[in-house]
């Protein structure tokens, strides 16, 4: 019988690997091949999933999903057909949103096959990759930037600084309670390997996210310290972590690009010099334009959206209203609200009495944390490879909550 659970720990393993092999098949051919890889291969992970998990077709609620979401783009299509340019885009753009939702869909319905150290290596594996190549693209001066325009920060042999930027801010909360939880130096390690290519890179998304984290950290500290105060071994060591990690952030920000582009970027003026326009890149701009481009086209667009005939703004929630309506936004998120409707009171109980457990921690920071960039710089729900990893960290943290109940 093939084991669900390590072909996941695999599938997670090589997706760095994917993304360096697409990079160097545009640079030599000018093809971007990375859905074209990834996605027949989600499509055999998918297909061999629901092979050997024949349960999958048998439940009505998944063959109505998969009924809906045909008739929803054949409606999409018919509704917009005066409006789409480029079919085969619109088709390209609409299975890289769905990778998430399937995932989790497919995901939810083998979790008793899933098993929480298999996905934790997994996560380890990535995270020693990612700071591999990181380390010699900069030592063999190999690197992209992650700004070509700007010749500013360092991509290493990824195809998209915006995506592995993503990703780090994924793993960077994972890696920090993740220590927390089991205080070891491999592990220690783990948060500094992380570290190192959060400012390497240059975006802001892995800056953001090392400030909520450490913040989280913070208050979370503040709090077990109170509780436990006679612990005083337990205060100075969350004390002492939460000063190495402050120190290591300053240093690494001095040596590095990472404040110089920050800088840069948020001095970039443009036509609406707000606050927000600078935090957010011109995105809100992008985000305004589309919506007047979206009012032009009422009522239908409320329904089915209005496919490609504007660009993204990589705001995601809002570019999927947009191109794909109400209703394909409730088609694309509703695997999601289902699994959490499926551990509400698993949830409610976590977020009141138990939210201090690193155990559980190490999977709803990040997954906080994903679901807000997706919201304001885009890049996680309609990546694939993003996508990817907030999908499994979804499953990772139903389990934690359910506790031994699919052992």
């Amino acid at each position: 019988m093939i084991n669900i659970s390590k072909i996941i720990k695999w599938f997670i393993i090589v997706q760095p690997i994917l993304d360096i092999i697409n990079l160097f098949i545009y640079k030599h051919s000018g093809f971007q091949m990375g859905s074209i890889i990834k996605g027949p291969l989600m499509l055999i992970f998918i297909s061999v999933t629901i092979l050997f998990n024949i349960d999958i077709i048998k439940n009505k609620k998944n063959v109505l999903y998969f009924i809906i979401l045909i008739f929803f783009y054949v409606f999409h299509v018919k509704s917009n057909e005066m409006v789409l340019f480029n079919l085969d885009k619109n088709i390209y753009s609409l299975v890289k949103t769905l990778i998430f939702p399937i995932m989790i869909l497919v995901l939810d319905l083998i979790i008793d096959k899933v098993e929480k150290t298999d996905i934790n290596r997994a996560l380890e594996f990535s995270i020693v990759i990612i700071f591999i190549i990181f380390i010699m693209a900069k030592l063999t001066n190999t690197y992209e930037y992650s700004y070509e325009t700007m010749k500013v920060g360092n991509k290493a042999w990824f195809f998209s600084g915006n995506e592995i930027g993503s990703i780090l801010a994924l793993l960077f909360p994972f890696s920090v309670f993740y220590y927390l939880e089991e205080r070891n130096f491999y592990r220690f390690l783990l948060v500094g390997m992380v570290l190192i290519p959060c400012f390497m890179i240059g975006i802001k998304t892995t800056i953001v996210s090392i400030i909520i984290t450490m913040f989280i950290v913070f208050i979370i500290s503040v709090y077990r310290s109170i509780k436990n105060y006679k612990s005083l071994k337990n205060r100075k060591f969350n004390m002492l972590f939460g000063f190495i990690i402050i120190l290591l952030s300053l240093i690494l920000i001095y040596n590095s690009s990472t404040l110089e582009i920050f800088i840069s970027r948020m001095n970039i003026v443009y036509d609406r010099d707000s606050l927000i326009t600078k935090i957010l890149s011109g995105r809100d701009i992008m985000l305004i334009n589309n919506f007047e481009v979206f009012q032009n086209y009422l009522p239908r667009a409320i329904f089915f959206g209005i496919g490609n005939k504007v660009g993204i703004s990589e705001m995601d929630f809002f570019d999927i209203i947009i191109r794909y309506g109400f209703i394909g936004f409730i088609i694309v998120f509703y695997p999601m609200l289902n699994l959490l409707f499926s551990i509400k009171s698993e949830l409610k109980q976590y977020l009141i009495g138990s939210i201090t457990d690193y155990k559980k921690t190490k999977y709803f920071v990040p997954i906080i944390i994903g679901t807000s960039l997706s919201f304001l710089v885009g890049h996680v729900v309609v990546a694939p490879s993003v996508s990817f990893y907030l999908s499994i960290l979804f499953i990772a943290f139903k389990l934690e909550l359910k506790g031994d109940i699919y052992v």
